[in-house]
Parts: structure tokens; C-alpha cells; sequence
């Protein structure tokens, strides 16, 4: 079920800052903080744009 969702302000800038950063969507953003905080998996979709989760980039693999 989907509804909207009402931000105070300063939460808003800083949950579109990271979507832009990110490179996904406001609610993407909100879905993976919320299954963060609940200890519930975070789906992929919600992760920045070209990454996998569990994958580390080339530079930083060992």
C-alpha cells in the first residue's frame, strides 16, 4: 500500500540530497532508510545507481 508521506523540511532537503547523490528516487531513499532502522533487508532498487550491495569497486577490493 502506498501513501504520501509528509517530510518537515530539513529532512526533505537532506532525503533529496542523498537521491541526487545517489542517483534514485525520494522514495527509494525513504524505502532504505526505513528497512535500515528496522533491521529488515533493504531492496535492491534502493541502492545508488550502479551499485550492488556487497560488492566493493575495484580500488577498494582486495
Amino acid at each position: 500500500m502506498q501513501f504520501p508521506t509528509y517530510l518537515p523540511v530539513e529532512l526533505h532537503r537532506e532525503v533529496e540530497a542523498l537521491a541526487k547523490r545517489d542517483g534514485i528516487a525520494m522514495t527509494w531513499v525513504v524505502t532504505r532508510l526505513i528497512a535500515q532502522a528496522l533491521g529488515r533487508p533493504v531492496p535492491a532498487y534502493c541502492f545508488p545507481t550502479g551499485a550492488k550491495q556487497g560488492e566493493l569497486p575495484l580500488n577498494e577490493a582486495s
